[in-house]
């Protein structure tokens, strides 16, 4: 019998935080799944948005969990790109991939490797390019 997978939630997510959806409720046979997002926080760039070019603007938690650096971890100095992977919140053992919506010099990193962080906190610093 078929069963909901880690991928199957991580895409769902995914595709749920693109749209803007406020939920999202998967099943499976017996498997269930439903998750219920909050809005992105004040201060965030959403897609599409523009930004003013050297203004200082945070790259915050999208969820609760224990904050993990990226393969390639933030740095001050470090220069990001929209779209890159800035790092990994676990939460409930699923490991979530934070995605930069801003492109820019990393000026501050504000969390350490393995600290609890809460929703919407700032997890670094960017002056956008």
């Amino acid at each position: 019998m078929a069963s909901l997978n880690l991928d199957h939630v991580r895409h769902a997510l995914s595709a749920a935080r693109q749209k803007g959806f406020a939920e999202v409720e998967l099943a499976l046979g017996d498997d269930q799944f439903v998750a219920r997002l909050a809005p992105t926080p004040p201060g965030v760039a959403k897609s599409g948005e523009s930004v003013i070019a050297d203004e200082i603007k945070p790259i915050t938690a999208t969820l609760v969990g224990y904050y993990r650096s990226a393969p390639k971890p933030l740095e001050v100095g470090s220069i990001i790109k929209s779209g890159d992977l800035v790092a990994v919140l676990t939460a409930l053992g699923i490991q979530n991939e934070v995605f930069s919506k801003l492109a820019g010099e990393v000026v501050e990193v504000c969390v350490h490797e393995g600290q609890a962080v809460e929703f919407g906190q700032v997890l670094a610093k960017v002056k956008v390019i």
